[in-house]
Order: C-alpha cells, then sequence, then structure tokens
C-alpha cells in the first residue's frame, strides 16, 4: 500500500489540502494509541511513512501542538504529549453541567410529552434487565479496556501522577 494511501484510510471524507490529510492521519493515529504520550518523531519521518512533503507535515503538526496534542523541542524533535486527567475531568463536569441545563430546557417545554413517549421504547431500559445490560457491557468492555480506566478518576490521576 502507497503511504498516501495510509492517508486516504485515515479520513475517507477528507478531502481537503495536503496538510489537512495529514492533520487528520495524525490525530487519528493520536486517538487510537497508534502514537501514545511520550512518542517522539521528526517532521522527515512523519513525510516519509504518509508520502508528503515537509512542508504540509510541518503545518499538521503545528495545527496538533496548538490544539494540545503534540509539543516540540529544538534538535529533539516533535513529541506527543501526555493526557492531562484533570482536564478531561473538567470537560466531562462541563458535560454534565450542559447536559442537566438542556434536560431542564426540554421538560419546560409545552408539548413535548408526546414527543418523548414516542422515544420511550428506544431509551429507557426495563427494570429487570437494567442490571443483566450493565453487566454485560461491563464485561464486553472489560477485556478490551485497560485496567486504569475502570478506577475512579482521583486514583487515575494518582496512578499518573504518581500523587
Amino acid at each position: 500500500m502507497r503511504p498516501s494511501a495510509i492517508v486516504a484510510q485515515a479520513r475517507p471524507s477528507s478531502a481537503g489540502t495536503l496538510a489537512e490529510q495529514v492533520y487528520e492521519a495524525l490525530k487519528h493515529e493520536i486517538h487510537d494509541f497508534r502514537l501514545v504520550p511520550g512518542d517522539r518523531f521528526s517532521e522527515a519521518e512523519i513525510g516519509q511513512r504518509l508520502g508528503m512533503s515537509r512542508t504540509p507535515v510541518r503545518e499538521a503538526l503545528f495545527k496538533l501542538r496548538n490544539e494540545g496534542f503534540l509539543g516540540v523541542e529544538p534538535k529533539l524533535g516533535w513529541f506527543v504529549l501526555p493526557i492531562e486527567f484533570g482536564r478531561l475531568e473538567q470537560l466531562y463536569d462541563l458535560r454534565v453541567v450542559l447536559e442537566l441545563a438542556s434536560v431542564a430546557r426540554l421538560c419546560a417545554t409545552a408539548g413535548l410529552a408526546a414527543g418523548l413517549d414516542e422515544l420511550k421504547p428506544v431509551w429507557l431500559v426495563p427494570p429487570r434487565s437494567a442490571s443483566k445490560t450493565r453487566a454485560k457491557s461491563v464485561r464486553a468492555t472489560s477485556s478490551s479496556t485497560p485496567r486504569w480506566c475502570a478506577r475512579p478518576a482521583t486514583t487515575r490521576r494518582r496512578a499518573c501522577t504518581g500523587t
């Protein structure tokens, strides 16, 4: 397979510039943990692997740096930054606040009950099967999920930071 085909496979819908294609491919590799925190690489290595010149690779790397995924050190090259669990917890808390506000707003909307009744069969789990469904989903994910993901957030943070 040609190296440039790897970029096209990462996001088949990306028909943007070469820099955007490299950006999508690298971001996909970070999210899939093919590039893990601490991995070091150079612009030339990425360019050679993806079959691109250094210019679009450099643009993509700087965009990922600006988004907090990568860091760069002079003479040492690029590296994947560690995951900031504190930031993830803050984002999760923000999501909870936004979802609660959205639900409160929806509940205050007149005439919404009929529309919600149509969704009950899809969204609500019958009480008897709820524990069985939960157990099945835990069993299904426990074999593929790293053990640190199943720990409480404070334990994960201690395990990663040593505090």
